[in-house]
């Protein structure tokens, strides 16, 4: 019911609306299409580009922290190999009690050894820690003896590892302050020059952790994505700022900590997050990436709030541009009404229209040829009717002539009569016969017996001028009269 009234009212519409119309239902339509194609193609593509630009922010985050723990390596691996500290590590307490200034000469010799930690801004106070040397003369906060921290659990793990360079935080070496904790230090064995199974000692360097956090700071994919530099153990070393923004942190590092490299979706109990997990060369770090899964579908829904303001800012142009395409189509089409519109009010004499070879061309140049035909049919007709009357003119003239003749004739008959003339009487008599037998009355078929009274006045006509020298018989059956 409200489909067929719909129809109805569609069909009442100009050509022009429904061409405008039409244009608009075919933009929303293929607006419509391409809105949900490239939805569905750039939401794929965005959260594929979003994947890969985070595993390349992570990628480069890992490179910066390698950059930083190689260079302080090779600057410890300079100085653990330097001869004049490994001599100076080798003295005895009884060197410096024999010799009560050599100890000054030696400090001054573990300062040159250390000219290299100038070169690297990231560095802060070095200390050494040693069995023999200085320290065991007498101890200063640059050089420690080693015997009074076996027993630390940091030094447990140093030597555990059995590896030449351990990273620790600051806050794991007893009696460490507050702004200690705000360091991770590097240790790093002395081997001797004699037997690389012996150590002379320790060098402990410490880094500000600021500068770890603003790498991870810097690695730091979205507003809620956290970046962390973790041990083996999955104990947390450094983490960038954002700290507070995602709950259950530490499930997802240990789910990350039994991983190597990989850069995946995890789905935890009550979230969804994308993580990443880079080993770092060299040490026993690991970095962390995690962004809440709410984070990569805000980027990717950032795309179709693209798509619908483009599509937003193309429909006011293209209304104006339906309007003028239908109005173009519609033109001709409005002209050539205009000018049925006259013929049919009686006015014949219209110009001819343009036409093209479109539909509506053809329908003009019709519109055109029935207006000339009409011309020739009116030209025709009124030739026609001038011919028709000069005809019954005619044929009135024809009617009139035997009337004047007969007339004429009757009275040559009665004058015959009077004067007593049965020749010419008769002679007038047949004559007038003829002639009424060969008009017929103006009919074009005669009967077989007025045109034997037709030829019996004919006969009797030339015998009046023969002397009745013509003999005329008829013999006729009576049933064909």
């Amino acid at each position: 019911m409200m489909f067929g009234l719909f129809r109805r009212k569609i069909r009442d519409f100009k050509i022009k609306t429904k061409i405008f119309i039409s244009y608009i239902m075919i933009l929303v339509f293929t607006l419509l299409m391409v809105f949900i194609i490239g939805s569905v193609v750039t939401i794929r593509e965005t959260r594929e580009k979003t994947l890969y630009s985070a595993e390349q922010v992570l990628n480069q985050a890992k490179s910066f922290l390698e950059f930083k723990t190689m260079s302080i390596k090779n600057i410890l691996d300079i100085i653990s190999s330097n001869e004049a500290l490994l001599d100076i590590l080798k003295r005895t307490p009884g060197d410096y009690r024999d010799n009560v200034g050599l100890w000054s000469i030696d400090a001054q010799g573990i300062d040159r050894a250390m000219f290299y930690t100038s070169t690297n801004p990231d560095i802060g106070r070095i200390q050494v820690y040693m069995d023999a040397g200085p320290a065991s003369f007498l101890q200063s906060e640059d050089y420690l003896l080693l015997s009074q921290f076996r027993d630390e659990k940091w030094y447990g793990e140093f030597t555990a590892a059995g590896t030449k360079l351990q990273w620790f935080l600051g806050s794991e070496f007893s009696g460490a302050d507050s702004e200690e904790a705000t360091y991770i230090s590097a240790l790093r064995a002395i081997p001797s020059d004699t037997n690389i199974q012996e150590n002379l000692g320790i060098i402990k360097t410490d880094i500000p952790i600021d500068i770890f956090q603003t790498i991870l700071n810097q690695a730091v994919f979205t507003e809620s994505s956290i970046v962390a530099i973790t041990d083996e153990d999955g104990e947390v070393l450094c983490l960038s700022d954002n700290t507070g923004s995602l709950s259950g942190l530490d499930e997802i590092i240990n789910e990350l900590n039994g991983r190597r490299d990989t850069f995946e979706t995890l789905k935890m109990q009550d979230k969804t997050v994308l993580a990443g997990m880079r080993d770092i060369a060299k040490t026993d770090w690991r970095l962390m990436m995690i962004i809440p899964n709410e984070d990569i579908v805000q980027i990717i829904n950032e795309s179709p709030k693209q798509l619908i303001l483009i599509f937003l800012l193309i429909i006011p142009f293209s209304i104006p541009l339906a309007l003028l395409i239908s109005a173009t189509i519609t033109r001709p089409i409005s002209r050539l009404i205009v000018k049925m519109r006259n013929v049919q009010g009686g006015n014949l004499d219209v110009e001819m229209l343009p036409a093209g070879n479109d539909e509506v061309g053809v329908l003009t140049k019709d519109f055109n040829y029935m207006l000339s035909r009409i011309d020739v049919l009116m030209n025709d007709k009124y030739a026609m009717g001038k011919e028709i009357k000069s005809m019954e003119l005619k044929a009135l003239q024809a009617q009139i002539n035997p009337h004047f003749l007969y007339n004429t004739l009757d009275q040559i008959y009665w004058l015959a009569v009077k004067h007593h003339t049965p020749s010419i009487s008769d002679l007038v008599l047949a004559l007038s016969r003829f002639y009424k037998l060969s008009l017929s009355k103006g009919r074009d078929t005669v009967t077989i017996e007025n045109e034997l009274e037709h030829v019996k006045a004919y006969v009797q006509i030339q015998n009046v001028r023969y002397n009745d020298g013509i003999s005329l018989t008829i013999d006729v059956p009576e049933e064909i009269l």
